[in-house]
């Protein structure tokens, strides 16, 4: 009798790792440090207050530019886009009469930048990088993903499921190496998803390493699981967990794991819809 595709993909991954896992590799284009319009980083506190206006307002370019400097490149902010205030600092030096050395005055003032993605008519050196790529969407795994009731937002970011929030994040299809790499972490993300305690009960706890690396172990062989019921095949030499090597000598947990994966699969795919 023909093995099922989860005890095919379940061997694959066991035979690799008994050979050795590899390193972890990201697929995606990570965060990208807050850019000046004139090609410069920004430095300091503005570097942090960025990335997290970034990620509180899921912004995908790394540029942040003035209203003025928009207008001088006869771009526009979008009508009712929100400032984001960031810190001037510089050291002015004024004469002192008393001392040939002059005194030191620290000037502090604040203005207001907007996101790239914000300001419309930009030249194209203002896009982000991911948004040259040409990776097409796969559509039955559009429809599927999108319709299962889980919440879903793409903003510039590093892949994640958030337990507290119940959330998935995942960076734009053009941030990753391929359209498959985006649709594995898609279901790496949606298998733990369906750890919460109101779906299947996992008892996911971020805290404990090894607990932690089981999890992703599920994540992982669940997407490979996933992938082929989606005409895509699975990227089962990608590693997208990087405690998965805390396991690789435990193979009575690994086939644990592929059991709960396989649960997870199917979790997910009686609430979605394959077309």
């Amino acid at each position: 009798m023909k093995q099922s595709i989860y005890t095919e993909v379940t061997n694959q991954i066991l035979e690799a790792l008994k050979a050795g896992v590899r390193p972890w590799e990201q697929c995606y284009d990570g965060i990208k440090l807050p850019i000046r319009s004139n090609g410069e980083f920004y430095q300091g506190i503005n570097t942090l207050i960025l990335l997290l206006s970034l990620q509180k307002n899921q912004f995908t370019s790394s540029y942040w530019l003035t209203f003025n400097q928009a207008r001088q490149l006869k771009a526009s902010v979008k009508k009712g886009s929100k400032s984001t205030k960031i810190i001037f600092y510089k050291t002015l030096e004024v004469e002192n009469e008393d001392s040939d050395e002059p005194d030191k005055i620290p000037m502090i003032k604040t203005y207001n930048v907007f996101n790239a993605s914000q300001i419309e008519n930009l030249p194209d050196d203002y896009r982000s990088e991911q948004e040259t790529r040409d990776n097409h969407p796969i559509e039955v795994a559009e429809q599927f993903f999108h319709s299962i009731d889980a919440k879903l937002s793409y903003f510039d970011c590093i892949p994640h499921y958030s337990i507290s929030k119940d959330y998935i994040g995942c960076p734009v299809i053009n941030s990753f190496s391929s359209s498959e790499q985006f649709y594995a972490t898609l279901g790496h993300e949606f298998v733990h998803w369906t750890g919460h305690s109101t779906r299947l009960d996992r008892n996911i706890n971020t805290d404990d390493k090894k607990q932690y690396a089981y999890e992703e172990l599920i994540a992982e062989i669940g997407s490979a699981f996933i992938l082929p019921k989606l005409g895509i095949e699975p990227l089962i030499n990608e590693e997208h967990a990087p405690y998965i090597n805390l396991l690789e000598n435990d193979h009575k947990l690994i086939f644990k794991a592929a059991a709960e994966a396989q649960k997870a699969t199917e979790y997910l795919i009686n609430h979605g819809q394959i077309h």
